[in-house]
């Protein structure tokens, strides 16, 4: 069992360094290419559907039907959204 999980971790570090790799790339292309206004819908659509993915593969979706914590996450995504927007845009 000790060797699943070092090998499952090894290539979590693997996947990880690849995406931190590409990142600066496909985000110059982007900026350069792309209003920066659609550049930051495109990146919302992507990360929500990695998140459900995510949910999904857990099977943690009865956790949504938590409503006190509704407010909560939606402040922070509309603040996280406003700084994203400011820095696109300044």
């Amino acid at each position: 069992m000790q060797q699943h999980t070092e090998s499952k971790g090894s290539l979590m570090i693997l996947v990880q360094a690849l995406l931190w790799g590409l990142f600066p790339v496909v985000t110059i292309v982007l900026f350069d290419s792309l209003p920066p206004l659609f550049t930051l819908a495109g990146g919302t659509f992507f990360s929500g559907i990695f998140f459900a993915l995510i949910i999904s593969v857990k099977k943690r979706w009865r956790e949504l039907k938590n409503t006190k914590a509704w407010p909560d996450l939606f402040l922070t995504a509309v603040l996280l959204g406003i700084a994203d927007i400011q820095r696109s845009l300044g």
